[in-house]
């Protein structure tokens, strides 16, 4: 069996293209407020597969199942390929342990100060941070001279020794950036 949709038009909403972006006036309807699918938007989304959702999953499952990933790059194109690179750099960028080699203080929020810690958010305000007071005050170190030189300063000055796994953490989550990145406090 090969799995046969019809022309763009008519495909299912999953190879059908971008869905429309946050705060398109179309992107919410009366029927997506009271969580129940509109029956004709259902219809043209679904086309043939309507009723039977799970066999076009199945079948695409198995229609895929023996490609290897040279295959899908062959597939998609160059625009996959192009993805597929922005992914392969950004997982290693997230698995790297290297430091900056200058660092300064991320954008950060305060939304809680306690004794011993403070939260703090970056990123996002679902993600939020407790950080240790004394993590907090060896930030200003990073002012974007040498890692290496504001490590050591925090030691001796601060009596706080930073182990680099730390600081690596505190890249990643955005506390601190890259001296010469743009989003820089």
């Amino acid at each position: 069996m090969v799995l046969q949709v019809r022309p763009r038009r008519h495909r299912p909403g999953l190879l059908a293209g971008p869905r429309p972006a946050p705060g398109d006036r179309d992107a919410l309807d009366a029927a997506a407020i009271d969580g129940r699918a509109d029956d004709a938007a259902y219809r043209a989304l679904w086309a043939d597969w309507r009723g039977r959702e799970r066999d076009l999953y199945r079948e695409s499952a198995r229609l895929v199942a023996g490609l290897g990933w040279s295959d899908v790059l062959r597939l998609g194109g160059a625009s996959v390929e192009t993805h597929a690179r922005i992914v392969v750099a950004g997982y290693a960028r997230v698995r790297s342990q290297a430091l900056p080699r200058r660092l300064v203080v991320g954008r950060l929020e305060t939304v809680a100060t306690g004794r011993d810690h403070v939260r703090v958010v970056t990123y996002s305000p679902y993600d939020p941070l407790d950080l240790p007071r004394l993590l907090i005050d060896a930030l200003p170190y990073f002012d974007g001279r040498p890692t290496g030189e504001a490590l050591r300063r925090v030691r001796s000055q601060q009596g706080v020794n930073l182990q680099p796994p730390l600081v690596r953490r505190l890249v990643d989550f955005g506390v601190l950036v890259a001296a010469d990145r743009p989003e820089q406090a």
